[in-house]
């Protein structure tokens, strides 16, 4: 148990005490009290009253109903894992994965790409993965981190209004800061049948608390929304695009994703560095049909794929 397990408990009725709290939870009034400590810090208004706990307002939980519509997707909600995407994968070591998506409403151990850590507080961003299989190769499915971007930036703008960016090759941006990422894990052959696992991230109500724990620049797409939204919509959202890409990637391929992309990309015209075994400095020239960056680097075009490339702006030398 944790955290995550005593807010939804406080949550529903009745409303109990800390010992029942304690109890129910089969934990220590020493680490209950930690964990109260945890939910105030992500934001959250826990108060007292007659000697029992209550919350000031009410969590928007996920809820599979409302979210999974017409996707023909096995959608599970969890209110705790390690990560999204470790979940569908260890899944997949007994069963077919295929079509079948994981919510968390907190991930213990959430990862990005290159094995960065992903802050992943409880009841307020999403934190999505989704399994599904291909008779193609890992080959034939290049770019697809890219097209899974802006598929879920074009949905969230359509529905909400809210105007991302992209960064090369993974992260949505919101005015300049990062507030989400596509993480993908691929298990099977170069040329022949493979499993897919997408993992999409994206900040929407970052509590402070949490966002001390991040390293890097962040933004939460609350800031640009247009009217209301809650976290089941936005899922929802997300969920319909990603259903919509994986479908058709075999027949697109990353071709048809290509000027969607470049008209969000955040450093296009910019003088980057990139580091990784393929580093190098030069403009940005947007993306290949493949997804690979193109680099223009003193004159001459680079092709760099991702593999352990990764992006950032610098000032050009004079």
């Amino acid at each position: 148990m944790s955290a995550s397990h005593l807010l939804k408990l406080i949550d529903q009725p009745p409303a109990r005490s800390r010992d029942a709290l304690a109890t129910a939870l089969e934990t220590t009034l020493v680490e209950l009290e930690d964990w109260l400590l945890a939910l105030r810090s992500d934001g959250f208004t826990i108060v007292e009253s007659d000697g029992v706990l209550f919350l000031s307002e009410p969590v928007e939980w996920l809820q599979p109903q409302l979210i999974s519509g017409s996707t023909e997707v096995a959608l599970e909600v969890v209110v705790e894992t390690p990560s999204t995407n470790d979940e569908l994968l260890q899944r997949a070591q007994e069963t077919s994965i295929h079509r079948t998506a994981v919510l968390a409403e907190c991930q213990t151990a959430g990862r990005g790409r290159l094995g960065r850590r992903w802050v992943s507080p409880v009841a307020r961003n999403v934190y999505l993965s989704i399994g599904w299989q291909y008779a193609i190769g890992v080959e034939a499915l290049q770019g697809l981190s890219l097209a899974v971007g802006a598929a879920i930036a074009d949905a969230l703008e359509h529905r909400f209004g809210a105007e991302l960016e992209l960064k090369w090759p993974n992260d949505l941006y919101v005015r300049g800061a990062k507030c989400g990422g596509v993480l993908i894990d691929v298990t099977g052959d170069l040329a022949n049948a493979c499993t897919v696992v997408v993992g999409v991230g994206l900040n929407l109500q970052m509590p402070s608390g949490a966002a001390e724990q991040i390293d890097q620049a962040w933004s939460s797409i609350d800031s640009v929304v247009k009217g209301s939204f809650t976290r089941n919509d936005v899922a929802a959202t997300m969920l319909e695009a990603l259903v919509a890409v994986l479908r058709d990637y075999p027949a697109t391929g990353f071709s048809a994703w290509r000027e969607r992309w470049q008209q969000r990309d955040f450093f296009k015209g910019q003088f980057v560095a990139v580091s990784g075994t393929a580093g190098g400095h030069g403009i940005a020239l947007g993306v290949s049909d493949t997804g690979a960056l193109l680099l223009d680097d003193k004159g001459v075009v680079r092709a760099i794929n991702g593999g352990d490339a990764s992006l950032r702006p610098q000032r050009k030398a004079t």
